[in-house]
Parts: C-alpha cells; structure tokens; sequence
C-alpha cells in the first residue's frame, strides 16, 4: 500500500507532506528525468540527493519555482495550538508562503521542496522509470 501522507520535523517546524495528483507528479518526473537522461548522471550510481542536485542544475529559474510551487502545494504546516495539531496550507492560494518567517527561509524551503519530490516521485528512479526514459531517448535521438 502507498502512504499518502508523510509527517516531517525540520528546523522546528512540522510539516505534512502528501502525493501529488498523479499528472503533476508525472510532469515533475519528466522534467528531472529529461534533465538527467541528457547524460548527466547514470541513476544507478549516485544517491538521491546528488541526482536531484544533478537535475535541478538543467532546469532554468522560472521552471524551477514553478515545479517548487508544485512541491510546496503539497505541504501543510502542522501548527500546535492548545495542543492540537491544526493543518494550514503552506502556500496560500496567491503563490506565497502562509509564514512569513519561511521567505527568507532557504534552508527549510528547499530541504523541504527535496522531501516533497523524494516522497512523490522516488519510485520513478528506484523503479527503473529513469533507465526507461534514458534508453528511449538516446533510441530516438539516434534515428
């Protein structure tokens, strides 16, 4: 069965991670798989971190905050009043952060954009989906 949700701690906030809908996690697939396949890295042989790194570096500014603004989507932050957990939405409906602490937050922010796309989309390396997309582009580049 696939867990659906996901419940992180980082830099003192906690964080629910949930899927993706499966066209927005498949399009975030495509796009780090298509930056990868053009020879950067064989999926094989390096961790996860290193070949988010390696995809990212192929991916222009605007592209990157949007596949972000995906990730984030899937975020609630889990804040503690009276001793409950209440969910808020990470990103607010007009593209910013629900706290304003977060903006200049780099470390958190991208730490958790790398949980988001490792927790939706790690199937698609582990699973030989990379090796597939890689053999079928260098298949079609050469006709």
């Amino acid at each position: 069965m696939i867990n659906k949700t996901k419940i992180i701690e980082l830099n003192g906030y906690k964080f629910k991670i949930k899927k993706l809908n499966a066209f927005t996690a498949s399009y975030i697939a495509v796009q780090i798989g298509f930056s990868l396949a053009g020879g950067l890295i064989n999926a094989g042989n390096t961790n996860k971190v290193d070949m988010l790194q390696k995809a990212i570096s192929g991916i222009d500014k605007d592209k990157f905050i949007e596949i972000q603004k995906d990730c984030l989507s899937a975020v609630e932050i889990l804040n503690n009043i009276n001793g409950s957990e209440m969910p808020e939405a990470l990103i607010l409906n007009n593209g910013s952060l629900s706290h304003k602490e977060l903006e200049n937050d780099f470390m958190t922010i991208i730490l958790l954009t790398i949980e988001v796309v490792m927790f939706n989309v790690e199937g698609f390396f582990r699973e030989k989906g990379l090796q597939s997309l890689t053999n079928s582009l260098q298949t079609n580049s050469k006709q």
